[in-house]
């Protein structure tokens, strides 16, 4: 489990398996954005729709 399943657990109440669908739908994004050409503004920015900050960007890679 990720620090980033955990956080949305701890603090959205979601439970494990939803977390870990949240997390993989945040990394398709992640992916998506990168290959559309993103810069580190727009990623900030998509972590912070999740309400996290850059550190979680490690769990999605």
């Amino acid at each position: 489990m990720t620090d980033f399943e955990k956080v949305l657990m701890n603090r959205d109440g979601m439970t494990k398996e939803e977390a870990k669908a949240e997390r993989k739908r945040a990394r398709e994004e992640f992916y998506n954005y990168i290959n559309d050409g993103a810069d580190y503004d727009d990623i900030e920015e998509m972590l912070d729709d999740y309400g996290l900050e850059m550190d979680y960007i490690f769990d999605l890679l």
